[in-house]
């Protein structure tokens, strides 16, 4: 089975690079190379893919992303802070996303829940595409991939 899991971009009123990686998605690609499947990993929060411009890196490898003002949800109105979107987006992520021929599932997780508009943003690119492919949300990468270690179970 081919699948493509995404880690999508942000919407927040501030992000930085201190080391963030993908690491629940980190995992699953393991696993489910481990199991035979063909995976595609995209990282919308990578700061050094190629299809973003150069970002410098500051001490020990931490920096900022490349980021466009967003409007503001309803509900942050108040707030006098700008808002805006963090990562890789847009025609560069959709040029990506074509490039990735016909996944048989997509997986979306997210580091923050308040992130949620950077999921739901990816969800309804992956979803508009002309093939019906199978989309799951992954918030718990944790809880599917070390059963063992899941303290809340």
């Amino acid at each position: 089975m081919k699948i493509l899991l995404i880690n999508p971009y942000v919407y927040d009123f501030a992000c930085y690079d201190y080391w963030t990686k993908p690491l629940g998605l980190l995992y699953m690609s393991a696993l489910l190379k481990e199991k035979g499947h063909t995976v595609d990993l995209v990282d919308c929060m990578d700061r050094h893919h190629p299809a973003l411009v150069e970002n410098t890196d500051e001490k020990y490898g931490k920096g900022h992303y490349c980021y466009e003002s967003a409007v503001k949800p309803l509900v942050f109105k108040k707030y006098p802070k700008k808002y805006k979107k963090y990562g890789l987006y847009g025609e560069k992520l959709n040029n990506i996303l074509y490039k990735i021929k016909s996944p048989d599932m997509v997986i979306v997780s997210s580091s923050m829940t308040y992130w949620y508009l950077g999921v739901k943003d990816v969800t309804e690119t992956v979803s508009g595409k002309e093939i019906c492919i199978p989309l799951s949300l992954s918030e718990s990468i944790r809880a599917f991939s070390f059963p063992a270690t899941n303290s809340r179970s």
